[in-house]
């Protein structure tokens, strides 16, 4: 009992969720990345923004758009990130989709794969489900 009242007294002492911990001089604090589904929303709209400015001259954000990116979705959000986290970001969602056009490629021929909005689930045969057993085990 006495580790966990330790514990939530520490908890509770602690100045916030930004790192580093912005004392002196050095560069500004950045909020621990949250990327709740509004705060993705709002970085996906921002980062078609800086697409149709011409800030992804090849595959990838530049600097430049990734600068702009942050200043915009700090006044968007009122959330200060890094470049780096913003990158993060940006090479997870790429992924997923690369991932979910994969999934969703019916090139080969009809997949049977449907996605339910309402529950937020694929739908697919149990054909497919027990071939997706067998390719992952």
């Amino acid at each position: 009992m006495q580790i966990i009242m330790f514990y939530s007294r520490m908890a509770s002492t602690r100045s916030g969720s930004r790192t580093p911990s912005g004392k002196g001089k050095g560069p500004k604090p950045y909020h621990k990345a949250n990327w709740d589904w509004e705060n993705t929303r709002i970085y996906l709209e921002l980062v078609v923004k800086e697409i149709d400015a011409g800030n992804r001259p090849h595959m990838s954000i530049n600097p430049n758009g990734y600068r702009s990116l942050a200043k915009t979705f700090e006044a968007a959000t009122g959330l200060t990130h890094s470049m780096k986290q913003l990158k993060n970001k940006y090479n997870q969602l790429k992924a997923e989709w690369r991932a979910w056009s994969k999934l969703m490629d019916s090139r080969k021929g009809p997949t049977g794969i449907g996605f339910d909005q309402e529950t937020g689930f694929i739908n697919a045969s149990d054909e497919w489900w027990a071939t997706m057993e067998k390719v992952t085990t």
